[in-house]
């Protein structure tokens, strides 16, 4: 079987170098699956990565040009300056938005509850677009829209900065055309929930 004893002692070496290798990975598996572990020390250091829970959302008062009653919730970015942003807009039940625009386009996305969306044709004709949760609405810069709500409403805007209101009716506008007052949208968040120590939903991953 073997052409001399060299060949013997070089096949025993090569044969206990690898079963000590398995038993060094088997411990590094069992290792990995110590589900008593703190969570990887990846989450102290996000290198800029974001995320807020839904549940930890600070919401403050709307921006002046709105009529009373929303809440928003800044989670990135300045509205008040050029730039992309990302805010959370509660619309309580049975608000209303007469037609107005915006001088940059947005991206909404409503989270819960319907928004209503009429145009000035659809307007005239008595009717709305019902958007639910999961839907898509884009609204190009300076097109006009009227917006209502029936029930309590949850939606996400994506936009370019700075952010405005325009009302096609003077007025619509809760201002009456005056000067808006200095504004800052307040942060909705306190902490980066990717530095939680103890993370409530990350997932083991010694599978």
């Amino acid at each position: 079987m073997f052409d001399a004893p060299g060949d013997f002692r070089n096949t025993a070496l090569r044969v206990t170098v690898g079963c000590a290798f398995a038993v060094a990975f088997c411990m590094a598996l069992a290792a990995c699956g110590d589900r008593s572990e703190p969570p990887a020390a990846a989450f102290a250091n996000t290198q800029g990565q974001l995320l807020v829970r839904a549940k930890n959302i600070k919401w403050s008062a709307p921006p002046p040009g709105l009529p009373p009653g929303p809440k928003v919730a800044l989670l990135q970015g300045n509205p008040n300056v050029p730039g992309h942003y990302v805010i959370r807009v509660q619309l309580p039940a049975n608000y209303k938005v007469p037609f107005h625009s915006h001088s940059n386009a947005m991206d909404v996305t409503v989270l819960s509850g319907t928004l209503f969306v009429a145009s000035a044709q659809t307007f005239d004709k008595k009717k709305a677009f019902a958007i639910m949760p999961g839907d898509f609405y884009h609204l190009p810069a300076q097109v006009s829209e009227f917006v209502f709500t029936k029930d309590l409403t949850v939606v996400e805007i994506h936009g370019e900065g700075p952010y405005d209101t325009k009302y096609a009716n003077v007025a619509d506008d809760p201002l009456k055309g005056a000067a808006v007052p200095p504004y800052s949208f307040t942060e909705g968040f306190t902490d980066n929930d990717m530095n939680a120590a103890a993370a409530d939903a990350t997932v083991d991953m010694s599978f």
